[in-house]
């Protein structure tokens, strides 16, 4: 089947090409480690010239989003998307659902005052400890978005780790401590 609506005149086709890609790796239609196809068979089915095809798979690995296999069982092969990825894939898609990012931070700026209630009520001396030193890290880190979102990623892998070993307390606690110190190193209130 022939699919050629890749004429968007404020990108490449190349670039149309790998987000058609992109959107059907990142929203489930393939698994990692299925194969999207050869060049050739992307060629034909997109009606495209072997350096588009070329330059969108570059694009796509560039992105983490498939890996090539050479050979007569090779081709393109869809690939994990990295959490950031899929992050970024969500946060974009939000324009399409008619969900707005200021809508989101609404919801989370009238959760959050709740949550770091319950965070300062159960605080320890030791979790307070622990807030001080992940907030000098994250000032330290503001200006720099890949160390701050490294730290930001460590107070999530804090949380995921409590849910998953079931304890409720830890959980709240981590979480009470990732909307106090969020709000703390971006200088905003909860």
């Amino acid at each position: 089947m022939l699919e050629t609506d890749l004429d968007d005149s404020r990108v490449s086709r190349a670039e149309a090409l790998a987000r058609r890609l992109e959107a059907r790796i990142l929203d489930g239609a393939m698994r990692a480690g299925e194969r999207v196809g050869t060049k050739e068979e992307l060629r034909e089915r997109f009606g495209v010239a072997v350096a588009t095809v070329n330059e969108a798979i570059r694009l796509l690995q560039a992105r983490g989003l498939v890996h090539v296999r050479p050979g007569p069982r090779g081709g393109v092969f869809a690939s994990e998307p990295a959490p950031f990825v899929r992050l970024g894939h969500q946060v974009l898609a939000l324009k399409h659902e008619g969900v707005r990012a200021a809508d989101c931070l609404q919801v989370r700026d009238a959760l959050e005052p709740v949550i770091a209630v319950e965070a300062a009520r159960h605080c320890s001396p030791s979790d307070a400890a622990e807030l001080r030193e992940r907030l000098d890290r994250m000032q330290a880190a503001a200006g720099d978005p890949t160390a701050f979102l490294r730290a930001t990623w460590d107070l999530h892998r804090e949380v995921v780790a409590a849910i998953v070993a079931g304890d409720q307390e830890l959980a709240r606690r981590a979480a009470g401590r990732h909307v106090l110190l969020t709000n703390g190193a971006l200088g905003t209130s909860a």
